[in-house]
């Protein structure tokens, strides 16, 4: 910890050794390069070393240390639905889901991607963006394309839940995990009743390792639409991850009440069978 007294950074102010960052009447503030200063001369002072040393020493760290600052000032720590979130440029560490999550800085290819479709067709409505939107989520598309339409159907239509939903979508397929997870959320705040947002939403939380979180988002999914089938599948597997088994055997068997003859019947058959056996060892 760094612990100063005021006489001691006045002294060290008058000697040139350090410099507030900025000065207003009663106030001084230090940025981070300062603190490193200050606690620099704090534990040399009293061995003896002589100002011009220390003054090298100083010019020394600042040399070495100003791409450090340079990467703390791009970081920004935020609270979202109850977790601290450090963003960088193209990372996130979301504290309860306890690991990095590596991302692009979209945000000059959205850019582009908008200056390219706005070029083609300029005039167009929220319903064509959104079309196109659609148009480029075919596997001949775009994903950055198709964000910068649905981007654009949104800021003419702010309201268009099914545009977040599917920027939701994108980000959730390329890994991109804290930003699906906000735009389902922002689609679940303009219509608490959409299953498949609150079904998406629960396989982003299932990813975040937030296993409790998801196991609600597909519990409301299903009160919503009880025959959502795919949710009964999902909440099978959020419940087996957290080690809830009769609870994963029932959704598991409805599923297949449901659905007996789909390509993944015979995989939740045999999750059912390893889970029955392991029930009796």
């Amino acid at each position: 910890m760094l612990a100063v007294t005021t006489a001691q950074l006045e002294q060290w102010e008058s000697r040139d050794l350090v410099s507030p960052t900025l000065e207003e009447p009663g106030q001084s503030f230090y940025s981070f390069l300062d603190l490193i200063s200050l606690k620099t001369i704090q534990l040399l002072e009293p061995c003896g070393v002589d100002d011009s040393k220390i003054s090298r020493l100083l010019e020394a760290i600042r040399q070495r240390i100003s791409d450090v600052e340079d990467r703390l000032v791009h970081r920004v720590l935020t609270i979202f639905e109850g977790r601290i979130i450090l963003a960088q440029k193209n990372h996130f560490v979301d504290s309860r889901a306890g690991r990095v999550m590596m991302r692009l800085d979209l945000d000059d290819l959205i850019e582009a991607a908008t200056d390219r479709i706005n070029r083609d067709s300029p005039d167009r409505t929220a319903d064509q963006w959104f079309d196109e939107g659609v148009r480029q989520l075919a596997p001949s598309g775009s994903s950055h394309l198709a964000l910068a339409a649905f981007q654009e159907a949104l800021k003419l239509d702010p309201n268009r839940l099914e545009a977040h939903v599917n920027i939701g979508k994108i980000h959730h397929r390329e890994h991109r995990l804290v930003d699906a997870e906000r735009s389902f959320r922002l689609a679940l705040a303009r219509n608490p009743y959409h299953a498949e947002a609150h079904c998406h939403l629960g396989r982003t939380m299932e990813d975040l390792n937030c296993l409790d979180e998801a196991i609600v988002c597909y519990e409301k999914a299903l009160a919503v639409n009880p025959r959502l089938k795919h949710a009964y599948y999902r909440m099978g597997k959020a419940c087996a991850k957290a080690q809830l088994w009769d609870r994963a055997l029932k959704h598991w068997n409805q599923y297949l009440v449901l659905e007996p003859n789909s390509a993944r019947a015979d995989t939740v058959r045999r999750y059912i069978q390893e889970l029955s056996v392991a029930a009796m060892e």
